[in-house]
């Protein structure tokens, strides 16, 4: 019986561990932290804020990015929901960004745990 519940609730603090992780970059986003996001990207992303979708480089991708928070004086962003597909090993998140200058949708979408779409658009 303790076995079973020493397992439970190993399980359960597992599952916990790994739920922390998500929304954990939006988070940051929403603090102007683009340390994690830069760790996470690949060399070049689909790329978005609100119109004009493309693939750029990293780089490009960051600095862009960065002039639009800097622009929008970010409160907040926090996970909306997610979903993934352990088939593929991708998941995406969208979150709420909340600004001076209004809210936003974040989009990011994963493959291989990497950042491979970024996208920004009006809420």
């Amino acid at each position: 019986m303790r076995k079973s519940i020493f397992i439970i609730f190993s399980f359960l603090f597992i599952s916990s561990l790994g739920n922390a992780q998500k929304g954990a970059l939006l988070e940051k986003i929403g603090k102007s932290d683009l340390s994690s996001l830069s760790k996470l990207m690949e060399p070049s992303i689909d790329f978005c804020i609100n119109d004009g979708q493309q693939n750029i480089k990293k780089e490009s991708a960051l600095k862009l990015i960065k002039d639009f928070l800097n622009e929008v004086n970010p409160r907040s962003c926090r996970i909306v929901h997610g979903g993934d597909s352990k088939e593929n090993g991708s998941y995406y998140e969208v979150g709420k960004l909340k600004t001076a200058k209004g809210n936003y949708r974040v989009f990011v979408y994963y493959e291989n745990k990497k950042v491979v779409e970024f996208r920004i658009d009006n809420y």
